[in-house]
């Protein structure tokens, strides 16, 4: 019964994991940012905390695969996590905006070594199968966190202040510190088990799909596409409690919306996985991108007043969202050769954050200049459309598309 049940621990150990490190750190941290404004910062310097925590998330990922050969997963992933409760601590502490840069220096860290790489490394030692399922109901801890905390944070800033809420986050991420430690063992073998579908090995049976390899041409196209799925979704996600405090919307609108977000995000990576191991990823990519694409118009027409518009774009961004972490893994696998999937991999997370880098701290400064968060949001899906066309590109000149070879 152990060697059935431990495999799936250690995918929920993933989940909780990226639960604190992208749920935690990254996610739910909208919920701030109108109080950190009310508390004196401008527009600017409250997208600015989210540009200094992406330039330190950028650096901790560039890095990640020598962390994790010094520390182990186990002490790795331990360690990290409380790097996030350190940082949320000194969120607490803050009372003059330096200290929220160092703040955000240290979440950024957690939120970079924490992330879907170092749960791809341990699911592909623990699962021979379903590791598409699993990588997704790891990658899901994102949207629990969406889900759960927007709603409880707001009624703890509401009820006492911002600096409670932060001291919720930090205990949070200190008590699955302890459990990350207690639970996770670095490979089946040191627990004396096996990996989850073992008696399959000699069916060869393909667990991440093997492709062909990229030309530099469809690699480049890849990146401009993981760039523009950057610039177009979490920055978007991280303003939409102020955007929608622009729109004079009720303040319990922005946190409710964020754990449909989160709630609809779970879905979608954990359906994401199946539906892979069914069908061409090709068809099942498009579908998300196009979820991406609705969400991010759907805000755009919240400009009417409509609180409707505000639920579907919940709706949609939340289970097309999950492309941005499950399916760019997913996406290395099936165009990369197996021995490039997790530089690959590791690339496209990596040009990904580096647009949340660049583009976090936009919002602020066009709401500062024009008077409104409405351009950013017209641009978004324009700039998903082209990014989907040069992914499906790919596909089909792989022949994993309309056309096949």
């Amino acid at each position: 019964m152990r060697r059935k049940i431990y495999p799936w621990i250690i995918c929920l150990m993933s989940t909780l994991l990226i639960s604190c490190c992208m749920g935690i750190t990254n996610g739910t941290f909208s919920v701030f940012q109108p109080y950190l404004v009310e508390s004196g910062l401008t527009n600017t310097q409250a997208s600015m905390i989210l540009t200094v925590r992406n330039i330190f998330g950028c650096l901790a990922i560039a890095f990640s695969s020598q962390y994790y050969e010094h520390m182990g997963l186990r002490r790795g992933m331990t360690w990290n996590v409380c790097i996030g409760m350190i940082a949320f601590v000194i969120y607490s502490a803050a009372r003059i905006y330096p200290v929220f840069m160092i703040g955000a220096a240290m979440s950024g860290i957690c939120y970079g070594w924490g992330g879907i790489l170092p749960a791809s490394m341990l699911i592909r030692r623990w699962f021979k199968k379903n590791r598409t399922l699993a990588l997704g109901i790891s990658g899901s801890g994102s949207g629990v966190a969406m889900l759960i905390l927007p709603v409880l944070l707001t009624s703890v800033i509401e009820n006492k202040d911002m600096y409670a809420a932060f001291r919720l986050d930090a205990l949070l991420m200190a008590i699955t510190a302890v459990l990350l430690y207690l639970t996770i063992r670095e490979s089946p073998e040191e627990a004396g088990l096996m990996p989850w579908g073992y008696e399959e090995e000699n069916e060869k049976r393909k667990v991440v799909n093997e492709g062909a390899g990229l030309t530099s041409g469809e690699y480049a196209m890849l990146l401009v596409s993981m760039l523009f799925m950057g610039i177009s979704t979490q920055p978007e996600v991280n303003h939409i409690s102020v955007y929608f405090h622009e729109l004079s919307f009720h303040p319990m609108l922005a946190p409710r919306t964020i754990s449909v977000i989160g709630f609809f995000l779970i879905i979608g990576k954990c359906v994401y996985g199946y539906l892979v191991d069914i069908f061409q990823a090709f068809y099942v990519n498009l579908v998300y991108f196009l979820g991406i694409i609705a969400g991010l118009f759907f805000l755009v027409l919240c400009k009417s007043g409509n609180t409707v518009f505000a639920y579907m774009a919940s709706v949609t961004l939340g289970y097309g969202t999950s492309l941005a972490t499950v399916g760019m893994m997913s996406i290395a696998g099936d165009l990369e050769t197996p021995e490039k999937y997790m530089r690959t991999g590791k690339y496209f997370q990596l040009i990904y954050l580096g647009a949340v880098l660049v583009f976090s701290a936009v919002p602020g400064i066009v709401a500062d200049a024009a008077g409104s968060y409405l351009p950013v949001y017209i641009l978004a899906p324009c700039l998903m459309i082209i990014g989907m066309i040069l992914v499906q590109t790919v596909y089909i000149r792989h022949g994993k598309g309309f056309i096949h070879k």
